[in-house]
C-alpha cells in the first residue's frame, strides 16, 4: 500500500515538473529568451512585462 502511495506522488511529481518544463520551452521559443533555473523568477516577472508589451501592441 506505501510503495502504491509513494510511486503516485513520484508520478504527480513528474507531471509537475514536466508541466514546468513546456512552459519554460513555450515561453523561450515565444521570447527568444534563453531560461537557466537561476534566473528563472526574473525571467518570470520579465514574461509579465513582456506580455504586456505584446498586448499593448
Amino acid at each position: 500500500m506505501e510503495d502504491n502511495l509513494m510511486h503516485q506522488h513520484r508520478v504527480e511529481i513528474q507531471i509537475i515538473i514536466l508541466k514546468a518544463q513546456i512552459i519554460i520551452l513555450s515561453n523561450s521559443q515565444m521570447y527568444g529568451v534563453d531560461f537557466s533555473l537561476t534566473l528563472f523568477q526574473k525571467k518570470n516577472n520579465q514574461n509579465e512585462k513582456y506580455k504586456q508589451q505584446i498586448l499593448n501592441l
